[in-house]
């Protein structure tokens, strides 16, 4: 590192200055960062990739421990078909012993009926890990919806959503991150085990903001909100009108006074009053500093009820609550 660091800033790269008797290292040009970010992603998306192509694998066997297992069970309904019918002339006393074969029967179909529903729901997985590491980002899309529905139709072990999600997170397509990323946010609000991984994977993943209207006359600000917001990198994965809830002014309602790689309620409230849609106030809600229900870097907008003020000028507000966040 050292030699490293020497020749990069013999070749002017790497700018070395003293600070209090310690060196300090920093690059020359700005037009740097995005090549190194780059690398970076470079790097986290093969492993990521190959934690995926291990899933693939794990898959795989399971496929074909699910076809051997089908196929066993097809050849036993085909014996018991047979043993149904030569019991048929055995008279009275073989009627019970049909009866008997035909309850089991009726459970081998039940059984192959489950077995053709999960052969099914693994070549529905299959079918999205190949969409999603895809070199076609139409396909990456593609896969990215299917995740969602099969997460939708909790048809996904909680294990593989990340890993299904995580190459999608660090693609250099902008349509194909922000639709990873609100799968993956949604998915967090339903899944606790989600959520802690999401937490400590938190960089992969902007600022949420769950909007909530008191009414729908409200749609059509809290939609250029959103759209504004879009436009900064940040999700909003959608707009829910909650009714009146006694809200007298429009709200930012944070769950932590700040989160790693995020930016600051204040520095967020500053943004929101420039976008042009209305005047905002900041509202704490205490309680869940280590509440795995709140994932890192998530918000809720509150639009006042009509009638409220609306706009608001003066200090920083702070909301104390012990409700749940929605």
């Amino acid at each position: 590192m050292h030699r490293a660091l020497t020749a990069l800033s013999q070749s002017q790269i790497v700018r070395r200055e003293p600070r209090h008797s310690i060196y300090f290292y920093e690059i020359t040009s700005e037009y740097l960062v995005p090549w190194i970010k780059e690398r970076v992603a470079e790097r986290k998306s093969a492993e990521q990739q190959r934690a995926a192509a291990a899933a693939r694998l794990k898959l795989e066997e399971e496929r074909s421990v699910a076809v051997a297992r089908f196929e066993a069970e097809q050849r036993r309904g085909r014996v018991m078909k047979i043993l149904l019918m030569v019991m048929v002339v055995l008279g009275v006393a073989v009627v019970i012993l049909g009866w008997i074969g035909l309850k089991q029967y009726w459970g081998l179909q039940a059984a192959e009926a489950d077995t053709t529903a999960k052969k099914e729901q693994l070549e529905r997985v299959q079918t999205a890990i190949r969409l999603i590491n895809s070199q076609d980002q139409d396909e990456v899309l593609k896969g990215i919806g299917e995740v969602d529905t099969l997460i939708k139709e909790n048809k996904l072990p909680p294990d593989l959503k990340s890993v299904l999600i995580a190459p999608a997170l660090t693609s250099t397509d902008q349509r194909v991150r922000d639709a990873a990323s609100q799968v993956l946010a949604l998915a967090v609000k339903t899944d606790n085990n989600l959520a802690q991984h999401v937490d400590q994977t938190a960089q992969q993943l902007p600022p949420r903001f769950f909007i909530h209207i008191a009414d729908e006359s409200q749609r059509p600000q809290a939609q250029q909100l959103a759209n504004f917001l879009k436009k900064q990198g940040y999700l909003v994965p959608g707009i829910q009108n909650v009714g009146e809830k006694g809200v007298r002014n429009n709200q930012l309602r944070y769950f932590r006074d700040s989160d790693p790689g995020i930016p600051s309620p204040q520095e967020i409230l500053a943004l929101l009053n420039r976008a042009n849609a209305g005047k905002w106030i900041l509202n704490r809600v205490r309680g869940f500093e280590q509440s795995t229900k709140i994932t890192v870097g998530q918000f809720e907008l509150w639009f006042a009820e009509p009638g409220g003020r609306g706009f608001w000028f003066g200090h920083e507000h702070h909301w104390h609550a012990r409700r749940e966040p929605t």
